[in-house]
Parts: structure tokens; C-alpha cells; sequence
């Protein structure tokens, strides 16, 4: 449990920093908390590490396992997360929106959880 504590307190700062206005610097930063949560949500439902968590086919394949439609919208989620990560700029609306599925992502992980 101690990882979904870690991807909280990450959660948790993203939606300080969003609280804090609307400025690209507290929405890049929001994001990039929200991504290293969702990272660590990742790595705990599917046991993949540095650097296969950053392969799009290989976590696309460990939510194959699944076998149900909320893992395939989950891992197109993370996958999404991760392509904006090369954007200059992410709208607060963007991370706010990524903040809220993280959290609903955290919780499928827990009921799902092998």
C-alpha cells in the first residue's frame, strides 16, 4: 500500500499546484506529478520497470491481460499522459482532467490488483 500512498501524496501536490492559478509553470508541474503517479500506479498493477514502463507495446500488453474495457481506456490513458510530456505547454483543464482519471485509475487498480 505504501506506492498508492506515494501516487496520493503526488495527486494530492498536483492538485495543490493546479489550486495555485492557472499559469502554464503550476500546470507543468502539476502534470508532471500526475504523470509520476500514474506511473507508480502502473508499475504496481503490471511489475514492469524502468525502462519497459516507458514502452507503449509493452504496457499496452500487461493491460491486455485484463481482458475488459476500463484497462484498454485505462492503458490509452497512460499512453495519452505520456505523449504530453513532448508538448511545451499543457492547458490546466488537461491536468485537472488527468488529475480526476488518476484517481479513478487508482482505484480500478486496487480492486484489480493480482
Amino acid at each position: 500500500m505504501t506506492n498508492f500512498y506515494a501516487a496520493e501524496k503526488k495527486l494530492t501536490f498536483a492538485d495543490f499546484l493546479i489550486s495555485r492559478g492557472e499559469g502554464d509553470t503550476y500546470a507543468s508541474a502539476a502534470y508532471k506529478h500526475t504523470l509520476a503517479a500514474v506511473t507508480i500506479i502502473v508499475q504496481e498493477l503490471t511489475n514492469l520497470e524502468e525502462p519497459a514502463i516507458r514502452s507503449p507495446q509493452l504496457v499496452a500488453k500487461a493491460f491486455k491481460r485484463f481482458n475488459e474495457p476500463k484497462a484498454a481506456a485505462y492503458s490509452k490513458f497512460y499512453l495519452d499522459l505520456m505523449k504530453l510530456a513532448g508538448k511545451p505547454t499543457i492547458p490546466a483543464n488537461n491536468v485537472e482532467e488527468a488529475i480526476r482519471k488518476a484517481r479513478d485509475f487508482m482505484e480500478w487498480v486496487k480492486d484489480h490488483k493480482v
